[in-house]
């Protein structure tokens, strides 16, 4: 994830706090920090895996493929305009 807002910060404290993320600094670049999840975090997140599967082979089956590949192009070109 790349999130340049302030309030990220505190999510990730509030995260760390519980166990669910560490940091590591990185030793190239003092100001950048990265954020690992941690076993803790992972638990909590496997009861989601086959529901998020469910829901996303739900709603890709309404696409063909050539619709799929459209639907990427399109989303890669919005993501391009949104980091200029």
């Amino acid at each position: 994830m790349i999130e340049r807002t302030p309030g990220v910060t505190r999510l990730i404290d509030r995260m760390e706090r519980k166990g669910w993320v560490a940091r590591k600094r990185c030793t190239e670049d003092r100001r950048r920090v990265w954020c690992m999840i941690t076993g803790e975090g992972l638990a909590l997140l496997e009861p989601l895996d086959d529901p998020v599967d469910d829901l996303d082979d739900f709603l890709l089956d309404t696409f063909s493929e050539t619709e799929l590949i459209q639907l990427v192009d399109y989303l890669d070109r919005i993501r391009a305009l949104a980091n200029q």
